[in-house]
């Protein structure tokens, strides 16, 4: 199989590219791997959730409001239809923010995952929760990194990389869907 001559021919790694993207710019500025390889090195500073009264929980943030509660493969099927509203989300903790804690990936059935991310110091997620179950709190939102924020990015990465780039090779933007965190509850 003939891999891609630049990486922005490969979706799989201008999603994830967007992703990191995204996360330095919700980090403060701090590279925030994505990957499940550990590298980096992890600084949770305190795990800020609270016991939940039936005592099988942990709670983050703020007391669920009762909104329309969801799999995440149903809201990611149909993702148009929530946007800008409050929803609920189940399924099982598949990533955590290794610098600060401040965002969780909520796995589905089929693979995708949704990003739940919180402000800074907001609530801090332990990467123990990793395997977890999760509800979620949050707004549905839409990101969408322009053609121009990407080429940007893909040239800083080539330039430390020692590497050529082509900014012509990146022709669409990069539209992250995610879920602005109101409150969490993960499995103790």
């Amino acid at each position: 199989m003939k891999m891609p001559s630049s990486p922005w021919q490969a979706q799989p790694f201008l999603t994830i590219t967007a992703a990191c993207a995204l996360s330095l710019f919700a980090c403060g500025g701090e590279e925030t791997p994505t990957d499940e390889s550990g590298s980096g090195e992890t600084e949770v500073v305190a795990d800020s959730g609270t016991p939940d009264s039936s005592g099988d929980f942990k709670s983050y943030g703020a007391t669920f409001t009762g909104a329309e509660a969801l799999t995440v493969d149903a809201l990611l099927a149909d993702r148009h239809i929530y946007l800008d509203q409050t929803v609920e989300v189940t399924g099982i903790v598949v990533g955590v923010c290794e610098k600060r804690g401040c965002w969780i990936n909520i796995g589905g059935s089929d693979g995708k995952a949704v990003r739940f991310k919180v402000n800074d110091g907001e609530m801090v997620f332990p990467m123990s929760a990793k395997g977890s179950v999760v509800r979620a709190e949050g707004v549905w939102t839409r990101n969408v990194i322009s053609v121009e924020q990407l080429r940007e990015m893909e040239a800083k990465h080539a330039a430390e990389a020692g590497e050529e780039f082509d900014p012509e090779s990146i022709t669409e933007p990069v539209i992250n869907w995610q879920l602005k965190g109101l409150g969490a509850k993960i499995d103790a």
